[in-house]
């Protein structure tokens, strides 16, 4: 039981520094745009209507969404490092940032592109309530194709989500507790992260498809790669025009038998790699003693 709260603890503790970092974040926005829109309406000697300048406050905040993500993953990794520093820890060491066999890219990409074809298709043909689905077009509509968009879709939040959720949160989780319930409450708080109720149900199983490859590969370096070639492939799948329905279709068949192949070239890679002894990550030795922990146990 010790083991468990323990566990638990340090999972809510770097959770909730994600979380903080992010709700400040947010609030320095809104109360930075809403100042500015105050003073030029009393500029302009116009009527301070509440109501309006709200949604209008809200409306500019949620066009700066992936501004204030990306400015916010900086910071959360920065505290992060602070923190393990502070420690005599690496971050890098503590999250298994760790190289992956180099046959092991195609694969992972390829279950990437193929994941992201096949829920992006399925989100479409789902009898979901108009009131979900008018929710996730809204939030949706917030990646645009800003430079701002795809440096924090496919760099930024790759690297942020999995250092956070699967490199702190699962592997502290899984110490205190089965496998099975750890990828479960991680996937819960990644869904919950993602705001809808569409995003939050498809980012749950798409956590778990992450903690897959995590276990496989045993290297967060793996989960990173295939994130961004997930989000990539999002951001690439937005650009084609509502009229291309049939290439649309093309893809989500090939994909459904290309994921497949997929999964099985991953577990032949991973048949091959070396037995991991158990991992040391999360516990309270020295810096060396981890140092060594990772050296022994790195993928060539």
């Amino acid at each position: 039981m010790k083991e468990f709260f323990k566990a638990v603890g340090k999972a809510v503790l770097y959770f909730g520094v994600y979380l903080l970092v992010q709700v400040i974040v947010s609030m320095i926005f809104s109360v930075s745009i809403s100042t500015k829109m105050t003073m030029e309406m009393m500029a302009t000697g116009e009527e301070l209507d509440v109501m309006a300048l709200t949604e209008q406050v809200t409306a500019a905040v949620m066009d700066q969404a992936m501004l204030m993500t990306f400015i916010s993953g900086i910071a959360v990794l920065l505290i992060y490092w602070v923190i393990f520093l502070i420690r005599k820890k690496k971050l890098t060491a503590e999250v298994m940032i760790r190289p992956i066999p180099t046959k092991g890219i195609l694969p992972i990409v390829l279950l990437a592109v193929t994941f992201n074809v096949i829920t992006s298709v399925l989100i479409g043909l789902a009898p979901w309530p108009q009131s979900w689905m008018d929710s996730y077009m809204m939030n949706s509509s917030v990646i645009d194709n800003s430079l701002a968009a795809w440096l924090t879709a496919v760099l930024m939040a790759p690297v942020l989500e999995e250092v956070v959720f699967r490199g702190l949160m699962y592997t502290r989780l899984k110490k205190g507790m089965p496998i099975v319930a750890a990828a479960i409450l991680t996937s819960l708080a990644f869904g919950t992260m993602h705001g809808t109720i569409i995003w939050a149900i498809y980012t749950f199983i798409f956590s778990l498809v992450l903690i897959w490859v995590f276990e496989k590969f045993h290297s967060l370096t793996a989960n990173i790669l295939l994130h961004m070639a997930y989000n990539l492939s999002g951001m690439a799948l937005s650009l084609i025009p509502e009229e291309a329905g049939a290439v649309v279709w093309g893809l989500f068949v090939a994909s459904i038998v290309l994921v497949v192949v997929a999964y099985r070239m991953i577990l032949k890679v991973a048949a091959e790699l070396p037995v991991m002894e158990e991992e040391t990550v999360g516990a309270e030795e020295p810096m060396e003693t981890v140092e060594e922990a990772v050296t022994d146990t790195t993928m060539e």
